[in-house]
């Protein structure tokens, strides 16, 4: 599966007879406009032509629908009313120009039809990853009015807002420093009917994102960037999705099959991941886009100190790859720490024994996490630094002034 499917075939609702389009540059000297097509991951209705940017051609588009001329797309239905007319053609005018009071309907993390009301100016933001992903798009104080996650570094942006500990469910907390427009959670975030009556009650949009996942990260920046109003940072943070994770994909394509690796990831508190289900899923999809061969044959995950690891013992795999949380303020040390409580899960294991088990940072966004597993398992293709190469350019993307120097990566060789 190429990158650019890897990124959309859960990032958007797949329509039957629609193709998922590349990520296109159009080639030649026009410095007025670029056209760009991002591949149908825009998943708001009104992107009527799926190129995943709402404009002019989206209104050209439903009008030739409505003729006959063209076939119907999902997202032609911009008012989500059941059919295609002309008061799709409206509710785009009003789209396009962002008219106050416009509600916009679009597909959420949790694949759910969601809708939110625009304008949306202030949001809370809750959780590392749904964090991530509206500090990717451009988000930042005073926009911010709440925040749970705290980093010096990478959250900086965010500095001035308040820190609050309760989630969603504490509507109270989260609304204690100023009624947002909206708040900003992750895909799995649940949040009772009652609860949800309060934020109703209040105006305020609940925005369900799927920031961590890698095959949805550019989709996830892209509606989220609309939805907030900051499509240009967030059309610039998926070109970064694509670009690492093309270039990713034409290396991994280099490494004949049979000297692929064979390996295992965990994450969590002691969770090894395996090859379905809501969450194990995606990091063993991740571990497997960076070209290593998953020997994972369970659903979901497996608890990696259940009987004393015995079973772990039974599966030879060559790596071992551990995601765990540190931040980007942590000092070497704590790293060190970090690597040595959770080796001594695994001293048993093949991967172990042969050196070949690594830590590498959760506070990272998943996609980038593909970089640094790629170039751990892949030395001599990827070459030294190959993660945070790519981590220094989102970074910079996001104007956070932090030199990626090795801290994301650990091994056997790093010395605390």
């Amino acid at each position: 599966m190429n990158s650019k499917m890897l990124i959309a075939v859960i990032a958007i609702v797949i329509i039957a007879g629609a193709g998922v389009a590349a990520f296109l540059l159009l080639n030649g000297g026009d410095k007025e406009k670029t056209p760009v097509d991002y591949g149908g991951e825009l998943k708001v209705y009104g992107n009527a032509n799926e190129d995943s940017v709402i404009d002019d051609a989206d209104i050209d588009f439903v009008n030739a629908v409505i003729k006959g001329d063209k076939k119907r797309t999902e997202f032609c239905d911009a008012n989500k009313d059941g059919k295609v007319d002309s008061k799709d053609v409206d509710q785009l005018k009003n789209m396009i120009n962002r008219k106050d009071g416009t509600v916009v309907y679009y597909i959420d993390g949790a694949e759910n039809v969601s809708n939110v009301t625009l304008p949306l100016k202030t949001f809370v933001v809750l959780a590392n990853s749904p964090q991530l992903m509206a500090n990717a798009v451009g988000l930042k104080y005073p926009a911010i009015l709440a925040y749970t996650k705290t980093d010096s570094i990478v959250f900086k942006n965010f500095e001035g807002a308040a820190v609050i500990s309760d989630g969603l469910s504490n509507f109270e907390t989260v609304t204690s420093n100023g009624i947002p427009d909206a708040v900003i959670v992750g895909s799995t975030t649940t949040c009772s009917d009652e609860t949800k009556a309060l934020y109703d009650k209040a105006g305020v949009d609940i925005i369900h994102i799927a920031g961590m996942d890698s095959k949805e990260s550019s989709s996830s920046a892209l509606t989220l960037g609309y939805l907030c109003g900051y499509i240009e940072q967030s059309q610039k943070y998926s070109k970064w999705c694509h670009d690492m994770l093309d270039e990713i994909e034409k290396k991994v394509a280099t490494i004949d099959s049979s000297k692929r690796h064979t390996a295992l990831i965990w994450y969590g508190a002691q969770a090894c991941a395996g090859i379905g289900g809501s969450s194990g899923g995606q990091y063993t999809e991740a571990l497997e886009f960076a070209g290593a061969k998953s020997v994972a044959d369970w659903e979901n995950y497996r608890v990696l100190n259940a009987d004393n690891n015995t079973w772990l013992l039974n599966y030879h795999n060559e790596y071992m790859v551990r995601i765990y949380t540190m931040g980007y303020s942590v000092d070497d040390s704590a790293r060190q720490a970090v690597y040595d409580k959770y080796a001594q899960l695994i001293d048993q294991t093949d991967a172990y024994k042969a050196g070949n088990y690594c830590v590498i940072d959760f506070t990272l966004p998943q996609i980038l996490r593909i970089a640094y597993i790629a170039e751990y398992i892949y030395p001599e293709v990827f070459g030294s630094g190959y993660g945070d190469g790519w981590h220094q350019k989102l970074l910079d993307l996001e104007g956070i002034d932090y030199k990626a120097n090795g801290q994301f990566l650990w091994t056997k060789d790093k010395k605390a």
